[in-house]
């Protein structure tokens, strides 16, 4: 996760080595699937937060809103992955991507970032929110492309 560093989530200029690397070795399915896991899996966790009690004031409200800003992240992390590696990919083989996978996935990261900016100014267990103009502008790349 070092492409999301101190309060900043970066984009394509950091990210291209690793999608280089991951197109060539033809590991786009794996990688992408590792993402779904990933929300798979923050997906339960919310469920089972959703039953947490405790004795103590704030503390279950504390642990529902990390793991509701863990689960927001990254599914945000994970469209964004789709676009951009698949965004890239399609424009280092001159191919085009699938245009509907695409719109999923640009509904998926715009609904869930204003989920997760709706979250983080009005849940005050929050962690603050990652700045997000450098991702922003690579996801747009390709929105622009697929529109």
């Amino acid at each position: 996760m070092e492409w999301t560093r101190d309060d900043n989530m970066r984009g394509m200029h950091y990210l291209q080595p690793f999608f280089e690397e991951v197109i060539r070795t033809n590991r786009i399915k794996k990688v992408l699937e590792e993402k779904e896991e990933s929300v798979r899996l923050w997906n339960e966790m919310s469920v089972m937060a959703h039953q947490l009690r405790s004795d103590l004031p704030g503390q279950a409200d504390a642990v529902r809103a990390s793991i509701e800003y863990g689960r927001l992240f990254f599914t945000m992390t994970s469209a964004a992955f789709n676009i951009l590696l698949k965004g890239y990919a399609a424009e280092l083989t001159n191919r085009h991507a699938d245009e509907e996978a695409m719109k999923r996935a640009f509904t998926q990261y715009d609904t869930t970032w204003e989920e997760w900016d709706l979250f983080c100014r009005e849940n005050p267990w929050s962690a603050s929110i990652y700045k997000i103009p450098e991702l922003e502008e690579s996801v747009n790349r390709y929105r622009i492309k697929k529109d």
